[in-house]
């Protein structure tokens, strides 16, 4: 595990712009990648500098949301519809791929649920009639078919611990065995049957 420099982190989009080129993570963590299986890269959800930097260097998006929160649902349709596809271009090989999309650290209800998945609908709906249209389904539903219309997200509950682990300076994955757990079947869901 690796913090962000806290002077780097302190500094402003100009600065930085000034300082780093957004591919320079990238070229440093090509250098070490033989050495491991994954290498992750925790990045905030907005297009900053750090965040770019962060989506240049990966192959691979996964894209933790909020069941009750529409930002958060809406703020990942537009990064796989804008951002993403921006890096791509960039990069010119075809990554990052983004993943389907997860919910994280909530307690979800059925009717919470319900209401979640029907601002998800709505979400997909736009997009397809957007101007430049964009198919969001396997994005938000990654297993629904039209002979299967499964709507269910991967989740990992609120009671695995991980916002509480902030508090240990200890990532819950290592000290709570249900993280751990919730964890190793999003890495199964996600990695190992694609």
């Amino acid at each position: 595990m690796i913090p962000c420099d806290t002077e780097l982190g302190n500094k402003s989009e100009q600065e930085l712009i000034k300082l780093l080129k957004i591919p320079r993570l990238k070229q440093i963590l090509d250098k070490v990648k033989p050495n491991y299986d994954y290498i992750l890269i925790d990045s905030s959800p907005n297009c900053r500098f750090f965040s770019i930097s962060a989506l240049t260097a990966t192959d691979v998006i996964l894209i933790p949301t909020k069941h009750n929160n529409i930002f958060s649902l809406t703020n990942a349709a537009t990064a796989i519809k804008h951002y993403i596809p921006k890096i791509q271009q960039l990069k010119k090989d075809g990554t990052p791929i983004a993943l389907p999309i997860f919910w994280n650290g909530e307690k979800i209800t059925p009717p919470a649920k319900e209401a979640a998945q029907k601002a998800i609908d709505h979400i997909i709906k736009q997009a397809k009639h957007d101007p430049d249209p964009y198919d969001l389904l396997p994005y938000f539903y990654p297993h629904y078919t039209s002979t299967n219309r499964n709507r269910e997200v991967f989740e990992i509950p609120g009671y695995a611990n991980i916002a509480n682990a902030t508090f240990t300076q200890i990532p819950a994955v290592y000290k709570d065995k249900v993280a751990h757990q919730y964890y190793l079947e999003l890495a199964k869901e996600y990695f190992l049957h694609r």
